[in-house]
């Protein structure tokens, strides 16, 4: 995804862009914007004329946008646009410093969003000028213009498993690692991913789930732990000490965590559940199944695929998919 830690070298994954106009995100401690590449500008870089391009762009551009490295990936972009001219405003974007008028480096996206309305993004930040947060206010912006837009479900990043300083930089931000792959140039590559929340939905706050409370009768953690990590595989972690005297278990898997408490006049919740994310869902019915639990397939959700179950103790839980 990044340059960060690695030689130079033609790189598919170090840019791509999305807005066809610039604009700016002070995430990180950083304020920048992104100009788009557009075909002139891609076309003077494919040949190394930075002056040309810089000229276009608004700002000057370094020795960062003259390396080989650059120069192959304007031409691959230059392609890539000349191919299909709608994808302009999804290729290639200088990241620009909105405090000192610097190009701090490149980032976008690899393309318009695929058959899965999935984006990847990719940057990279000049040499000289990485770890101080102008990573992290790029991903920012990024996840920010992806969000925004309708077309976009899910955004991706595929990191070398070496590259610490991208990893670092993506965690906290929703992705979970779902596969990996192997790069003729990269060698291999750890693929994460994060759903895309609906455009409007936002707010000042940054909300987020923590963690689902589900209750259980008095006495009842090891007929529950043997559904919650025995059937669904979650893996217990520990419990504060003076939380732990109360009974019940904390489980976590991938990037859900559940709070099984103790409820002294336990009912089970019939109706009232999770709806959890699956990316694997005719795996977990058969593994659930598989151990005696019913489930029963709904397919008036538009847009994705679910099951209902029940756990040890007769709560209904949903587990679901998108389409």
């Amino acid at each position: 995804m990044t340059d960060t830690d690695t030689p130079p070298g033609p790189r598919r994954t170090d840019a791509s862009g999305l807005a066809p106009t610039s604009s700016s995100d002070r995430a990180g401690g950083r304020g920048i914007r992104l100009v788009e590449m557009t075909e002139p500008v891609l076309a003077a870089l494919a040949e190394g004329d930075t002056e040309t391009a810089g000229a276009l762009i608004g700002t000057e551009l370094g020795e960062h946008f003259a390396t080989e490295e650059m120069r192959w990936l304007s031409r691959y972009r230059l392609g890539q646009l000349r191919a299909v001219p709608s994808r302009a405003g999804w290729l290639a974007n200088v990241v620009v410093d909105t405090d000192d008028g610097r190009a701090v480096g490149h980032a976008g996206f690899h393309g318009p969003p695929d058959e899965r309305r999935m984006v990847e993004i990719g940057y990279s930040v000049v040499p000289e000028l990485r770890r101080r947060g102008y990573a992290r206010a790029i991903l920012v912006e990024l996840l920010r213009r992806a969000d925004a837009s309708p077309e976009v479900a899910s955004v991706r990043a595929s990191i070398r498993p070496d590259n610490t300083a991208s990893l670092a930089t993506i965690a906290g931000f929703g992705f979970e690692r779902v596969g990996e792959q192997w790069d003729e140039i990269d060698g291999l590559e750890y693929i994460h991913e994060r759903p895309s929340p609906r455009p409007g939905t936002g707010t000042e706050f940054g909300f987020g789930l923590h963690h689902v409370q589900i209750s259980l009768p008095p006495g009842g953690e090891d007929e529950c732990r043997a559904f919650y990590v025995g059937v669904l595989g979650f893996v217990e972690i520990p419990k504060p000490p003076v939380l732990a005297a109360r009974g019940g278990f904390w489980v976590r898997a991938d990037a859900l965590e559940l709070h099984l408490g103790v409820e002294k006049d336990f009912t089970p919740q019939r109706k009232a559940h999770p709806g959890i994310l699956v990316r694997e869902l005719d795996a977990l019915a058969e593994r659930v199944t598989a151990a005696g639990h019913e489930i029963t397939w709904n397919d008036d959700f538009p847009g994705c695929r679910r099951f209902h179950t029940h756990d040890n103790n007769g709560n209904r839980l949903e587990f679901i998919t998108p389409v």
